[in-house]
Parts: structure tokens; C-alpha cells; sequence
């Protein structure tokens, strides 16, 4: 059981930290939040500990196994965290690179009206 929650702190923070960079790049993120580099120190610095910390459980469990197998008790629950997370973060990159291309759609088609009310 603490392996399968080391695993989930850990792919929590792993998602918290590729969500956040990816709300970073977006453009609609609000100026006040991109210019506050304390913010996102705090922020990076909490997901750090939470990774932390998930190695600290992962060390743990390992500790207390002494030398046994996996139960296979503890090896299906990792093994579906796992998977969400892979699929979670197939998500995030999809919905990154959907906004970051209709982002550039926009700027693009803008730059070309302006280009046009120039000539």
C-alpha cells in the first residue's frame, strides 16, 4: 500500500508540474502571474517537495519488503497509476499543442490584418 502511494505523490507532482508549465506558455495566462517569478519559485519549490517526499515512501516500502517479491497485491494498483498517469499526460500534451497552435492561428491571422490595413 505505500508503494502504490509513493507512486501516486509521485505522479500527482510529476502532472502538477508538466500542468503548470504548460498553463505558463499559454497566452492567455494573465501578465501578473508570468512577471511573479516568487510565485512560481513557491510553486516549484512545493511540487519539489512532494517529489521528495515520494521517494522518501518509495525508500520506505522498498525497506520494509526485506528482500521479498512484489505482492501482487501492491504491483496492480502501481501498475494502473502508471497507466493514468501516461494517459493523463497524453492528454496535457494534446490539449498544449491545441492551444499553442490556435494561439499562433491567432497571432498569425492578427499580424496578417494588420499587415493589410498597412498596404
Amino acid at each position: 500500500m505505500l508503494g502504490m502511494l509513493a507512486i501516486l505523490v509521485a505522479t500527482a507532482t510529476f502532472l502538477s508540474v508538466e500542468g503548470s508549465l504548460v498553463y505558463y506558455r499559454l497566452p492567455s495566462t494573465p501578465l501578473w502571474l508570468r512577471q511573479r517569478k516568487g510565485l512560481q519559485v513557491l510553486l516549484s519549490s512545493s511540487l519539489a517537495n512532494g517529489f521528495t517526499i515520494a521517494l522518501f515512501m518509495l525508500g520506505q516500502y522498498f525497506v520494509s519488503l526485506q528482500g521479498k517479491p512484489f505482492p501482487l497485491f501492491d504491483l496492480v494498483p502501481i501498475g494502473a497509476v502508471v497507466v493514468a498517469y501516461w494517459l493523463a499526460r497524453r492528454q496535457l500534451r494534446a490539449f498544449e499543442r491545441r492551444a499553442l497552435g490556435s494561439a499562433e492561428t491567432v497571432a498569425t491571422v492578427a499580424d496578417g490584418e494588420v499587415a493589410q490595413r498597412a498596404a
